[in-house]
C-alpha cells in the first residue's frame, strides 16, 4: 500500500495533499506548518556552511510562515465573526477610540486583498462572546431556580389537594370521638349516626 502511494503521489507536492484532506483548515494550516520546518531543515542539511544559500532558505520560510499565519488570522477571524453573529456580539470596528487612545482591529491580509483581526481585534471580540456566554449561562441558571421552586409549589398544592380530597370523599365517619375536657380528663365516645 505505501509503494502505492508513493508511486501514485511521487510528482505531488505535499502541500497539494494537505489540502486534499477532509480536515478542517487550522488543522491544515499546522500541518502545512510541519512541512515547512521540516522542508527547512532538509535543505539546511544539504547546504552545510553556505551562508547565502542559508539566508535565502531564511527568507523563503519567513515568507512562507507569513502566509500561513495571514491564513490561520483570517480563518480564526471568521469562526469569531460566526460565532458573535450567532450570539448578536457586535464585530468590533475597523478604527476604535478608547480612553487609551486609539486601536487599530482590522489588517490588510494576503497583500490587501482580505482583512483580518489584529491581535487586539481578537483579544476584545473574543472578551465580548465569552462575556456574552456568561450571561446567557447566568440568566439561564437564574430561570431554572425559579423553575425548581415552580416545581416545588405545584407538588405541594398538588399533596394538599389530595388530602383534602380523601377528606370530603369518606363517609364512614371515624369509629369514636376523643374530647379532652377542661381537667385533661380524656373521654371516647362513639359518634352520632347520621340519617
Amino acid at each position: 500500500m505505501l509503494k502505492y502511494l508513493k508511486k501514485r503521489f511521487a510528482g505531488v507536492n505535499a502541500h497539494h495533499i494537505v489540502e486534499m484532506l477532509p480536515i478542517t483548515g487550522m488543522q491544515k494550516v499546522r500541518l502545512h506548518r510541519n512541512l515547512l520546518h521540516r522542508k527547512f531543515d532538509e535543505a539546511a542539511a544539504q547546504g552545510d556552511g553556505d551562508h547565502q544559500y542559508m539566508q535565502y532558505l531564511h527568507a523563503e520560510l519567513a515568507r512562507d510562515f507569513d502566509d500561513l499565519e495571514d491564513q490561520e488570522s483570517m480563518l480564526l477571524t471568521r469562526q469569531l465573526c460566526a460565532k458573535a453573529s450567532r450570539l448578536r456580539v457586535p464585530i468590533p470596528g475597523k478604527i476604535v477610540m478608547d480612553t487609551t487612545g486609539m486601536k487599530v482591529f482590522w489588517r490588510d491580509i494576503f497583500d490587501g486583498e482580505q482583512e483580518a483581526l489584529t491581535e487586539d481585534g481578537l483579544r476584545r471580540l473574543t472578551d465580548d462572546i465569552r462575556a456574552e456566554i456568561k450571561w446567557r449561562r447566568e440568566s439561564r441558571n437564574h430561570r431554572i431556580g425559579y423553575i425548581g421552586v415552580i416545581t416545588g409549589a405545584i407538588g405541594a398544592a398538588a399533596a394538599l389537594a389530595t388530602v383534602l380530597h380523601d377528606i370530603a370523599k369518606k363517609d364512614d365517619p371515624p369509629a369514636c370521638l376523643i374530647s379532652v375536657d377542661s381537667h385533661g380528663v380524656t373521654s371516647m365516645k362513639p359518634p352520632a349516626k347520621r340519617q
